[in-house]
C-alpha cells in the first residue's frame, strides 16, 4: 500500500474519531459500526474512478441507514425523516439537541459524515491538518460541555492520530531524504521522544482533574442553554409551568404480559403554578406485609372484576432507582435486602437504591358501559375535600367554561368525557409553553392555549373540580415501547407522563388521561365471570387504576387490546406531529426534483472535468490572475506570469526569490510541453501560499509600470 493510501485510511480513523461521541451519545442500534462511517468513506476513495468512488459512498450510506433502521429506506422516507429531524432541532435550543431520538438522527450523522470528509480528505499538508486538529479537538470541547457527550477516549485518538499526520509531513519525510535534512530529521524524531520521557519519568504522580471543569461554571449563561428541562420523572416534577424538551434516553424495562400505566405517586394540592401534598407518614414495608394490598384497595370487588398480575423492573439508567414504579394496587414488592417505605397518602414506594424488582400487584377492569349510565347523585359520594380544593388565583372563567361543556352531561363520567373531547378538539399538544405570573391553567385555558400532559390534566382537574366532581394528579411514566428483543416495554424519559383521577361513586377513584393523543384509562367490557380470578372482597376507600395503553401490544397476546391498540396508535401519532409543523406533500416532490437537477449537473460537470482535464499549471494561472485582480484592482486578461512577477513583487512585501521560483515553474507548465509532475504542483502551491497573503507595501502598485 503506498503511502498516499495509508495517509488516507488514517484520516479516515481521524475522522471517525471526531465522529465517534455523537454515535454513542445513546439509542443507536450498532454504535460502534455508525461511528467508523468516515473510514468507510476513506476506502472510496482507493477507488482511481470517481463513479466507484461515489457508487461505493453510496453503498455506505445505504448500508448504515439499513443497519440502524432494520430496513430498506426508501428516497421518500429518508426525505421525510431527514426534514423531520431538521425541524426537531429548530425548536430546540443548541444545549438540548442531543435529545433527539436516534432514528431521526441517523440521516444526519450520516450526512454530516460525508460533508465532514470532504474537509478531511484534503488534509494533505501542515497547515489543514493543524487547523482541523484545532477545531477538532474545540469541538470535542464544546460537545462534552454542552451535551455531555464522551470527551475523554476519542479526544486522545483525535489528538494521536493528527500529531501522526503532522509528524509524517515534518519529520518523515525528512527521514526519507538524503544528506542534512535526513539527519535533521532522525534529531528531531529523538527528541521528540526522549525528551518527554525524560522530563516525564522524574516528575512525582499527579491526581487526575477535570480540565474542563471550569467551562461547565462559566458557560452556563450563556443563552444557549434553554430555560426548560427535559422530559422524564425527577424532583421538581410536580412544577408544570416551565417548558421542557424531549430526552430518549431509556429509563427502565418492564417485563409485562400487557402494557400498563406505571405510577410513582399522587398529588392532590394545586397552588396554580405546582402541586403539592401535605406531609404524610412513613410506613416500612416488610417481608412478612406480602400478599396482601401495601395501602387500601380503591375498588369496590362487588362491583367489577380484577386479575392478578406481576412485573419486574429493571433500571437501565446506570444508576440505581430510589422511586418504584407500579401498575394497580401493589400485593407485594420484592426488592432483594433493600428497604422498602411507603407514602400511604401519595401511594408512593421508597426504597434504599435498587436496579431491579418485582411487583406483584391487583389490576381492576371497568365497565364504560355502565360508568356512562352512572347520573350526578344516583350514588352517595364521600367527603373528598381535598380533592375538591381550588387555588384561590384560578379565574372565575374556568368554571364556566366547564359548565358550558358538560351543560348536557347527566354524570360524572359523562362530564370527564365531555371537557376530554373539548381539550383534544380545542388545544395544541407542545413542549414549549411561555411562562406566567398567575395560575398556568388560567394561562393555558385562555391564553397559551398549547402545552403538554401537565397542563392538560391539571386543566382538566381543575374544570372538574369547578363543577364538584373529586380528581386529583398522578406521576409516572406512560406504557413505552414493546421490544421483542427483551421482551419487555421499553421506558424512555420521553414516557414521563402526569393524568387524571376521577371519583366515580360507587366504584371510586378511576383514572382519565386528558392528553390528546393518549386513551381514557383501561376500561373495558366486563369479562365472564370465569376468565378472572377471584379476588377476596375489600372495603374500598377509594379507587386507582392504570390508564390505557397507547402503544403496541407485545407478539402473541390476542386480547381486547389488539383492536383497540391500533386506534390508538394512530391517534398517538397525530397528537405527536401536533408538536413539529407539518411536511406539505409537493415539498417532496421539489425536493426530488432539486435534487435531480443537482446530480446530473454535477454528473455533467464531472464528465466534463474528466474528458476535458485542465493541467495543473492552468489552474494555478487562473487562480493567481483572479487573486492578483481582487487585491491589486488591474486588469489580468492579457497579463503574464512575467508581468505578474515585477507587477506582485513591487506591489507586496513578499520573498523576491520564492517570486521568482514560482516565476520559472508557471513558465515551465503554460510554455514548455513538458507538464508539472506531482511534486513540481507541490512545491508550487507552497511556494504560491507563501507569497499569497503578503501586505501591500504602501506606496500601492500605481507606481508600478507594467513593461511587455
Amino acid at each position: 500500500m503506498s503511502s498516499q493510501k495509508v495517509q488516507t485510511v488514517l484520516r479516515g480513523l481521524w475522522m471517525s474519531s471526531l465522529f465517534w461521541p455523537y454515535t454513542h451519545g445513546g439509542g443507536f442500534h450498532d454504535a460502534a459500526l455508525l461511528a467508523l462511517t468516515p473510514l468507510w468513506l476513506a476506502f472510496g476513495d482507493m477507488f482511481s474512478s470517481w463513479i466507484l468512488m461515489l457508487g461505493f459512498w453510496v453503498i455506505v450510506m445505504v448500508a448504515e441507514l439499513v443497519i440502524e433502521w432494520a430496513s430498506m429506506p426508501s428516497l421518500r422516507h429518508v426525505f421525510f425523516i431527514t426534514s423531520r429531524a431538521v425541524l426537531v432541532l429548530h425548536h430546540l435550543s443548541f444545549a438540548n439537541w442531543n435529545q433527539i431520538s436516534a432514528h431521526i438522527a441517523t440521516p444526519l450523522l450520516l450526512i454530516g459524515a460525508l460533508l465532514g470528509w470532504q474537509i478531511f480528505r484534503r488534509a494533505t499538508n501542515t497547515q489543514r491538518i493543524s487547523i482541523l486538529l484545532v477545531i477538532g479537538t474545540l469541538s470535542m470541547a464544546v460537545n462534552h460541555v454542552f451535551w455531555q457527550l464522551p470527551a475523554e477516549d476519542p479526544l486522545f485518538v483525535y489528538a494521536l492520530i493528527g500529531l501522526l499526520l503532522l509528524s509524517y509531513h515534518h519529520v518523515l519525510k525528512m527521514l526519507s531524504q538524503k544528506g542534512p535534512s535526513r539527519l535533521l530529521g532522525s534529531i528531531i524524531a529523538a527528541l521528540t521522544v526522549l525528551v518527554p520521557l525524560s522530563i516525564g519519568w522524574g516528575e512525582p504522580p499527579q491526581p487526575g482533574h477535570n480540565a474542563l471543569g471550569f467551562l461547565n461554571g462559566n458557560l452556563q449563561n450563556l443563552r444557549l442553554f434553554s430555560g426548560g428541562t427535559t422530559t422524564g420523572y425527577s424532583q421538581g416534577i410536580n412544577e408544570i409551568g416551565n417548558s421542557i424538551v424531549p430526552n430518549y434516553n431509556p429509563v427502565m424495562i418492564v417485563h409485562s404480559r400487557h402494557p400498563h400505566y406505571w405510577q410513582a405517586e399522587i398529588f392532590t394540592t394545586f397552588t396554580g403554578k405546582e402541586w403539592t401534598d401535605p406531609p404524610s407518614n412513613a410506613v416500612e414495608i416488610t417481608p412478612e406485609d406480602s400478599g396482601i394490598p401495601l395501602f387500601s384497595l380503591p375498588f369496590n370487588t362487588s362491583q367489577i372484576v380484577t386479575t392478578t398480575q406481576s412485573f419486574t423492573v429493571q433500571a437501565l439508567t446506570g444508576r440505581p432507582s430510589r422511586t418504584l414504579f407500579y401498575a394497580g394496587v401493589p400485593i407485594s414488592i420484592n426488592t432483594g435486602p433493600s428497604s422498602l417505605i411507603l407514602y400511604p397518602g401519595k401511594e408512593q414506594f421508597v426504597t434504599s437504591r435498587v436496579r431491579s424488582y418485582r411487583v406483584t400487584s391487583i389490576v381492576p377492569q371497568f365497565n364504560p358501559v355502565v360508568l356512562n349510565n352512572i347520573t350526578f347523585g344516583e350514588y352517595p359520594t364521600p367527603r373528598l375535600t381535598p380533592d375538591l380544593q381550588i387555588p384561590r388565583n384560578l379565574s372565575p372563567r374556568v368554571g364556566r367554561l366547564a359548565r358550558q361543556i358538560t351543560r348536557h352531561a347527566k354524570g360524572p363520567w359523562q362530564a370527564a368525557m365531555d371537557i376530554k373531547q373539548y381539550l383534544d378538539s380545542h388545544y395544541r399538544y407542545s413542549f414549549h409553553v411561555t411562562r406566567t405570573r398567575t395560575d398556568v391553567v388560567n394561562h393555558f385555558l385562555f391564553t397559551d392555549k398549547e402545552g403538554y400532559c401537565d397542563q392538560f390534566s391539571t386543566s382538566f382537574i381543575m374544570m372538574l373540580r369547578t363543577l364538584g366532581i373529586p380528581a386529583r394528579w398522578v406521576a409516572g411514566y406512560a406504557p413505552g415501547q414493546y421490544n421483542a428483543r427483551d421482551h419487555g416495554y421499553l421506558i424512555r424519559a420521553i414516557d414521563a407522563h402526569a393524568w387524571a383521577q376521577i371519583y366515580v361513586s360507587p366504584y371510586g377513584w378511576i383514572p382519565v388521561d386528558p392528553t390528546p393523543g393518549y386513551n381514557v384509562p383501561n376500561v373495558v367490557k366486563t369479562p365472564a365471570a370465569s376468565e378472572a380470578p377471584a379476588i377476596k372482597p375489600v372495603t374500598p376507600p377509594n379507587v386507582h387504576i392504570l390508564p390505557a395503553v397507547h402503544y403496541a401490544a407485545p407478539p402473541g397476546v390476542n386480547t381486547h387490546r389488539s383492536v383497540t391498540q391500533r386506534s390508538i396508535r394512530h391517534t398517538d401519532t397525530s397528537a405527536r406531529n401536533r408538536s413539529v409543523p407539518h411536511i406539505p406533500y409537493l415539498a417532496y416532490h421539489w425536493f426530488v426534483a432539486i435534487m435531480i437537477v443537482i446530480l446530473v449537473s454535477g454528473m455533467f460537470m464531472a464528465i466534463r472535468r474528466h474528458t476535458h482535464q485542465e493541467p495543473s499549471s492552468s489552474r494555478m494561472w487562473r487562480q493567481i490572475k483572479w487573486w492578483t485582480h481582487t487585491r491589486l484592482h488591474v486588469p489580468v486578461d492579457t497579463l503574464t506570469p512575467r508581468e505578474w512577477a515585477r507587477l506582485w513583487t513591487a506591489s507586496v512585501t513578499c520573498d523576491p526569490d520564492a517570486c521568482r521560483s514560482l516565476l520559472a515553474y508557471l513558465e515551465k507548465g503554460l510554455y514548455s510541453p513538458q507538464q508539472w509532475s506531482a511534486r513540481d504542483t507541490l512545491t508550487a502551491r507552497r511556494l504560491w501560499a507563501a507569497v499569497r497573503f503578503a501586505h501591500k507595501k504602501i506606496r500601492g502598485h500605481q507606481d508600478v509600470a507594467i513593461k511587455p
